[in-house]
């Protein structure tokens, strides 16, 4: 895979701009080995909780025992069983599960080439037993990043109204300049009411998010959004992952959410278009971000309270 912090300028809007650095750090990701979780008020007792399974069967960059190994952590603190999903979805794989989260998942083909068409990480098959995992009443967490993540997933989260654009996300301020992370805030309107937003009183109520790059999709069908972007706000779609020109195909999106939370069947759907956000992670530089970053204030809340839902705890 190409390295991208080869490639750091892009022309949008009429001007240069320099991508901010934490886009650039993809190949030195690792999970923050320093990560502590904390959890003030836990759900239930240790190990007592619904069992969530962390998809690890479809070329994913984040696993249980990996990038997300932090995601793992803090939603085992709060009482949830954690556990791998190896191989192909079927019924029998799903049977004992109450929350499968699937997040940043490939096709094969395009494991080490990034460039379209993007490929579906799950066959038909897969797709539509997912789908009845959640009509039968299952909680489904589909996670998909920038490029080449939501063409992976774009079948997938069509089969609940989510139209996945398969780009990158960017967001600037009044003077033009681009913002790095995006932040979402409740006193502003960016972060939409929903009982994970509200959570079970005002401790855990979410009142700002960070994310880090990503994707956007607008709001569909049922959805509610979760959080969602601002009046300046870009779609940019290159051909090939990281590489971006003049003649890079970019929209205007304002208003477009990077999260949503619905219902289908007896089942619960949250779809996010960013994954790090979820996690802890550090950069070539040691430095950590994610739920560690100094603005994802409610980051680690914010997860709990979707696992929560998503297992009707909440």
């Amino acid at each position: 895979m190409k390295d991208p912090r080869q490639t750091t300028v892009f022309l949008s809007v009429g001007v240069f701009l320099v991508l901010a650095p934490f886009s650039f750090v993809l190949g030195q990701q690792i999970a923050d080995p320093n990560y502590t979780p904390m959890v003030n008020d836990p759900m239930h007792a240790h190990g007592s909780g619904s069992l969530v399974l962390i998809d690890e069967g479809h070329n994913n960059i984040h696993m249980k025992d990996g990038r997300y190994g932090p995601f793992a952590s803090l939603i085992e603190l709060d009482g949830y069983q954690v556990d791998s999903h190896k191989g192909a979805f079927s019924t029998e794989s799903l049977t004992d599960a109450d929350v499968l989260v699937v997040a940043n998942s490939l096709n094969a083909v395009n494991n080490d080439n990034r460039e379209l068409p993007t490929l579906s990480a799950f066959t038909d098959t897969e797709i539509e037993t997912v789908v009845d995992f959640v009509e039968s009443g299952g909680g489904l967490f589909l996670i998909a990043d920038h490029m080449p993540f939501p063409g992976a997933a774009a079948a997938l989260a069509a089969r609940f109204s989510i139209e996945f654009s398969n780009g990158f996300v960017l967001e600037f301020d009044d003077e033009d300049q681009q913002v790095g992370p995006s932040i979402f805030q409740r006193a502003v309107g960016r972060i939409g009411e929903h009982a994970i937003t509200n959570g079970r009183g005002d401790a855990e109520m979410i009142g700002q998010v960070a994310t880090f790059t990503g994707s956007a999709f607008p709001i569909t069908g049922n959805a509610v959004s979760l959080i969602h972007f601002g009046e300046n706000t870009v779609m940019l779609m290159p051909t090939v992952a990281w590489e971006f020109g003049e003649n890079t195909s970019r929209a205007t999106v304002p208003g477009w959410s990077q999260g949503v939370a619905l219902e289908q069947g007896n089942g619960r759907v949250v779809i996010f278009g960013e994954a790090a956000m979820f996690t802890s992670q550090q950069r070539g530089d040691n430095a950590p971000y994610g739920l560690t970053s100094p603005q994802a204030r409610d980051n680690q809340q914010l997860l709990l309270n979707i696992i929560r839902w998503l297992s009707s705890d909440l």
